[in-house]
């Protein structure tokens, strides 16, 4: 066994991109590699400064980043809402009276216990992509030399806007991206913008803002009143330790209301009271610091979005003796689910209704959300979980590290075997937040 750690204040050069990273509660850190974690969530690491391996207890425990990893989880098109609150990114294999069975880019195929599934979102793979990355210079309109293309990433340099039309736009889409910072952010997004006018004049548009306050949402229109504000998220700059985020602005412009998602988390819906949509496509990003490399842009992507699908996803299960699915539609089904079926060549569910003889078979593609009667009640999950890539989390059993995999010994789940290479990251439990609505 490793000394056990007891500094309360202690901070280490990082060492190589490939080293595990563990930053403790007190703003320390260490690098090395981890290699075990016990049911308490202790971790053994070997660290690079250290001639035998520490042990550092649980509550000193912020944040660990994994070396050598690529997080970005397959696009999965469901995800399982365990009963303790882990949630399973992964595509439906089958269902029958005793398990669900799915397929995982991290842990291969799982045979999931009915009894432990609180809930299950179908249909949720993104969408058709309209564009993806920032591509090169010339594909923006940028005010003098303020933003930069540095390494697929555009960079502001200065205060200034960048825009670019997107082609093909429909009506209800998804945008995407990953904001870092510097110094204080001063920053804004423009949607269903003109990309050539810029930050300024009165435009028919959406935007929001990030700065010290946190963020706000506007819509903005040519009329005489040309700002409505549209809501506030009061979360700013030091709510995200490495200065860094991923923004997802989910826009229905039929029904004319807006999503906003701060790293997978769904931070409210925000309805425009005005009668008409704006029509323009282009996207406009401004940066309000002359500081040089203030905010970053990365992995940009729109795609499209089928909005009516997406807007059942947060209804409760209501009666919970018996099983429901939603459908895309809204329509919601009690009775009990049978089976998965796909002997016509499409995947169908079986479900069987109380009120009518014959199972109802529902095309699996035209399911929003599936409820399961019986679920295990669990008021207990470790301190520490597993960040899968694309919003997942797995709670952090005990079990051992090697180079390739990771042996757990899941509590609802039993042994399970993880490509240590598709784990993102291990994180503290900062409070019981209800489960988002997607990734």
């Amino acid at each position: 066994m490793g000394r056990r750690l007891l500094i309360t204040s202690l901070l280490l050069l990082a060492g190589p991109a490939c080293s595990d990273q563990l930053t403790l509660t007190d703003g320390g850190s260490l690098s090395g590699e981890v290699v075990s974690m016990e049911a308490d969530g202790t971790l053994t690491i070997e660290a690079e400064v250290a001639t035998e391996p520490l042990v550092v207890r649980p509550d000193r425990i912020r944040h660990v980043s994994f070396g050598g990893t690529s997080p970005a989880v397959a696009d999965h098109d469901a995800r399982v809402l365990l009963a303790n609150g882990d949630v399973l990114p992964c595509d439906l294999l089958g269902i029958n009276d005793e398990e669900l069975m799915v397929s995982t880019s991290f842990a291969g195929e799982l045979a999931i216990p009915r009894e432990v599934v609180s809930r299950m979102q179908l249909g949720i793979r993104p969408r058709k992509k309209v564009l993806g990355g920032i591509g090169d210079r010339e594909a923006w309109n940028i005010s003098e030399e303020d933003w930069l293309v540095i390494d697929g990433a555009l960079v502001s340099s200065g205060t200034g806007h960048a825009g670019r039309a997107v082609e093909n736009l429909p009506a209800s889409f998804s945008i995407s991206f990953t904001l870092a910072w510097e110094g204080r952010p001063s920053f804004k997004v423009f949607f269903c913008s003109d990309p050539t006018k810029g930050s300024g004049g009165k435009l028919d548009r959406y935007y929001l803002q990030f700065n010290t306050a946190g963020f706000e949402l506007k819509r903005q229109s040519s009329g005489q009143t040309s700002y409505h504000p549209l809501g506030v998220v009061a979360r700013g700059p030091g709510a995200f330790e490495d200065r860094k985020m991923r923004i997802e602005l989910r826009v229905d412009r039929v029904a004319k209301m807006i999503h906003l998602f701060i790293n997978g988390e769904h931070e409210g819906r925000f309805p425009d009271q005005l009668d008409d949509a704006p029509t323009e496509t282009g996207i406009v990003f401004a940066s309000g610091t002359k500081t040089d490399n203030g905010h970053r842009i990365s992995d940009l992507e729109v795609r499209e979005w089928d909005a009516s699908g997406d807007r059942h996803k947060s209804e409760e299960r209501g009666d919970e003796t018996s099983d429901a699915v939603i459908d895309h539609d809204g329509q919601r089904f009690s009775g009990s689910l049978l089976e998965t079926d796909a002997t016509a060549g499409v995947p169908n569910l079986l479900f069987q209704s109380p009120h009518l003889e014959d199972p109802l078979v529902i095309p699996v593609d035209r399911i929003s959300t599936i409820f399961l009667a019986g679920t295990t009640e669990v008021t207990e999950t470790s301190h520490l979980f597993f960040g899968l890539g694309r919003n997942g989390r797995l709670s952090a059993a005990s079990g051992r590290f090697d180079d390739k995999e990771i042996h757990l010994e899941h509590p609802l789940l039993g042994k399970l075997v993880l490509d240590r290479s598709a784990i993102a990251s291990l994180d503290r439990r900062e409070s019981e937040k209800p489960d988002p609505e997607e990734p």
